[in-house]
C-alpha cells in the first residue's frame, strides 16, 4: 500500500517511565465500524463488526506497541464484551505479536522497522482478519473479557439513529449528570451517570489487578463515551465537557494505575458535577490513584483514509 503519509508508528516511544507505584494501562478505544463511518448511534445494544478500515486501526495499535521496549509490551489485552471492542484487541495482539516474533527480531531485539515495511508486511488493507483461537492462544498473550469496559447503554430512543439528529438529546444527558442529577436515564432507558461512573471505577480497579500480576503493563479495549467518562472522572473535569473529549477510533490513551493502595475518592462537591456549587449531597466514588499520561493518541492511525 503506498502511503501519502507515514503514520508515526514510533508515537509510544517518548512516553516517561511507568509512575512509581503503578502499572501502566494502554487504553484505547476500537477500531472503526460501519455505525461509525456512517454517523450512526452505536451503544451497548448495538453489537457491529469492524469495517476494513477498523481492521487496519487495531493493526496499527499493534505495530505501535511492537515498538515499545521489551519490558513494557504488554502480556495480556483486555477488552468489553462487545465485538467491536473484542476484535481490535485481538487484531493489535496478533499483530504485536507476528511483528515481535519475526525471524529479524529473534535474531535482533532491538532491531527497529521501517513503518512502511511493518504496514505493507502486517497492514494490508483489506487482509487483515481476526484471528482464530489457535492464532491467537499462539501469540503468548492472554485475551480476557471484562464487561465493565462496555459501551454506555443509550436506552432505545438513541442507538442506530443519527448522530447529528439526536446529539442535542445526549448532550442534554450528560448536561444534567453535570449539576447533579446523576440518576437520569437518556430516553429509552439505559444506564443513569451514577451506574457509568461506577463501572469505571470498577474497571480501574479491575485494570490494575491484572495488570499487576501480568508484568505490569497491559492492553485494553473499550468505547468512546465510556472512554470519555472514565477519563473526566480520572481527570475530575465536568462531565458535561467530557461529552466533547476527543476520543478518535483506533486511539490510545496511557493511564498509569496506583497498585500500592493510593486511592482517589470524589464525592458531590467534585468538579465532576461542578465543585461547591454542586447540589448534590449524596455521591461517593473511589478508584485507584490514576494518573493520565496521554490521551487520543492516534498518529500511529496516519495515512489511513476512508470514505
Amino acid at each position: 500500500k503506498n502511503l501519502l503519509v507515514v503514520p508515526n508508528l514510533q508515537c509510544l516511544t517518548d512516553l516517561p517511565p511507568i509512575t512509581p507505584g503503578c502499572v501502566r494501562i494502554y487504553l484505547c478505544r476500537h477500531g472503526q465500524t460501519e455505525n461509525n463511518r456512517l454517523r450512526k448511534v452505536q451503544g451497548a445494544r448495538v453489537d457491529p463488526s469492524l469495517n476494513t478500515y477498523g481492521a487496519e486501526m487495531a493493526s496499527r495499535i499493534g505495530m505501535a506497541l511492537s515498538y515499545l521496549p521489551q519490558d513494557a509490551v504488554p502480556t495480556v489485552a483486555v477488552h468489553s464484551q462487545l465485538t467491536r471492542a473484542r476484535e481490535t484487541a485481538q487484531i493489535a495482539t496478533k499483530t504485536l505479536s507476528d511483528i515481535r516474533s519475526s525471524s529479524r527480531r529473534k535474531t535482533n531485539q532491538n532491531v527497529q522497522f521501517d513503518p512502511s515495511f511493518l504496514i505493507d508486511t502486517y497492514g494490508r488493507e483489506g487482509t487483515i482478519s481476526v484471528p482464530t483461537s489457535v492464532e491467537l492462544e499462539r501469540t503468548g498473550i492472554k485475551d480476557m473479557t471484562l464487561p465493565s469496559l462496555g459501551e454506555v447503554d443509550f436506552g432505545t430512543g438513541f442507538d442506530g439513529a443519527n448522530v447529528e439528529m439526536v446529539k442535542a438529546g445526549m448532550y442534554a444527558t450528560y448536561a444534567s449528570w453535570a449539576v447533579g442529577a446523576i440518576d437520569r436515564r437518556m430516553d429509552g432507558g439505559g444506564e443513569s451517570g451514577r451506574e457509568v461512573l461506577g463501572r469505571a471505577a470498577s474497571a480501574l480497579t479491575s485494570l490494575a489487578d491484572i495488570a499487576k500480576t501480568n508484568g505490569g503493563t497491559l492492553l485494553a479495549v473499550s468505547h468512546s463515551t465510556y472512554l470519555r467518562t472514565l477519563l473526566g472522572a480520572v481527570l475530575e473535569v465536568s462531565l458535561a465537557k467530557t461529552a466533547t473529549m476527543e476520543q478518535k477510533n483506533g486511539c490510545v490513551n496511557v493511564l498509569d494505575v496506583n497498585v500500592e493502595g493510593t486511592t482517589t475518592m470524589l464525592g458531590p462537591k467534585s468538579g465532576l458535577f461542578g465543585g461547591s456549587l454542586s447540589p448534590m449531597s449524596d455521591f461517593e466514588l473511589i478508584f485507584p490513584e490514576t494518573h493520565v499520561i496521554r490521551m487520543n493518541e492516534y498518529r500511529h492511525l496516519e495515512g489511513i483514509t476512508w470514505p
